[in-house]
């Protein structure tokens, strides 16, 4: 099975757990703009610039597109974000390394209950936003911790992910179904806060399907998905949980390219 096809029929599969902010929470964030008072990249480099946080067309608003223009010569940065509580999770890339045409990328959630991660993607195969997918809700993945790993706490280690999907046509019964396994190891210089996540096919004999990088949080993992060599960038941004209209977001950066954490403070415009 083609994980760029799967990456896409699964391209927003959110289960109904309550964990997604009310849309009545979440309008501040859309079509705001935002300034970067403080960016540094998980190399260390420094930027500033300014964040656009749109909304996609959708019946729910908790994705959103977003687009950092970056002074200087140093180009933009195109993202897609989930809201989840109280924490903005971003998949984004450089632009001077997009994603290959029709490769499947975006935002992971994988929120952890013992042995077992339960997953929110928000994904495309387009570099356009215009021609970002439709929302789409479900359910479908089964994803089970198949070799633990002691040194890496409770989210590291390789996961048998089983999923399904629709076939599409005229035979709503029809679905499509494959096994993958998914590595999590340690991000290298960040401690206990990163990880690398890696796709294989099931049986391991294959080339590996994709690659990214996570924030180990207390709810689970919030990362990247993205062909191999594509460099990613996970950001999570932090919230405020306060009355009145929220000024300021904050938070850390991993690469799938670098080694380190970056971090970046905005300031609503």
């Amino acid at each position: 099975v083609n994980r760029d096809l799967v990456f896409l029929c699964h391209r927003f599969f959110v289960p109904m757990l309550g964990w997604v902010a009310s849309a009545e929470d979440q309008c501040f964030l859309a079509g705001s703009t935002w300034k970067i008072t403080e960016g540094h990249f998980a190399d260390g480099k420094e930027y500033t610039g300014t964040l656009t946080i749109a909304p996609f067309k959708l019946p729910a608003t908790q994705v959103y597109h977003l687009r950092w223009d970056l002074d200087g010569d140093a180009g933009y940065m195109v993202g897609i974000g989930v809201r989840v509580g109280n924490k903005l999770m971003i998949c984004r890339y450089k632009s001077d390394s997009p994603p290959p045409a029709g490769a499947g990328w975006g935002v992971v959630f994988y929120h952890h209950n013992a042995t077992v991660l339960t997953p929110i993607w928000a994904g495309t195969q387009s570099t356009d936003p215009a021609e970002f997918p439709t929302f789409q809700v479900g359910s479908g993945w089964a994803i089970q911790r198949s070799q633990p790993d002691d040194k890496l706490g409770k989210l590291g280690g390789a996961y048998t992910v089983t999923y399904t999907y629709p076939a599409g046509g005229s035979d709503p019964s029809k679905v499509v179904w494959g096994t993958q396994t998914l590595q999590v190891t340690r991000k290298e210089k960040c401690k206990a806060n990163g990880f690398a996540l890696a796709w294989f096919p099931k049986s391991g004999t294959g080339p590996q399907d994709g690659e990214g990088v996570a924030h180990a949080l207390s709810e689970g993992l919030a990362g990247t998905y993205a062909p191999v060599g594509v460099g990613t960038e996970s950001v999570v941004l932090q919230i405020p949980v306060e009355s009145g209209a929220v000024k300021f977001l904050s938070g850390p950066i991993l690469s799938t390219k670098e080694s380190g954490i970056g971090a970046e403070v905005l300031t609503r415009l």
